[in-house]
């Protein structure tokens, strides 16, 4: 990922380029480690892509997201945690 920019968040680590293909692209990364309930884990995920897909129509971009820290929560906050976390991530990427 020598070829990424790299934003660090609290919990997750996002890496972007720039890309030439004809639309954005995300790949999204929850270790069981971190998100222990498979159900939390792809509610994640779907969020996660479904808020990209929202944000960067028009945007040719390669977007991963890799969750990097064990998030101590209930869980049914851990995805609202993370969410809040990509919102500020997003702003930073819009930025770049």
């Amino acid at each position: 990922m020598s070829s990424y920019s790299c934003i660090k968040c609290l919990h997750m680590v996002v890496y972007w380029k720039s890309n030439s293909q004809l639309g954005p692209r995300i790949g999204v990364k929850v270790l069981k480690k971190y998100v222990t309930l498979a159900v939390v884990r792809n509610l994640i995920k779907r969020r996660l892509v479904s808020s990209f897909r929202r944000s960067f129509l028009d945007v040719n971009i390669d977007v991963i997201i890799i969750i990097s820290n064990k998030i101590y929560s209930e869980k049914n906050e851990i995805s609202d945690i993370l969410m809040q976390e990509w919102i500020d991530c997003q702003k930073s990427l819009k930025k770049r």
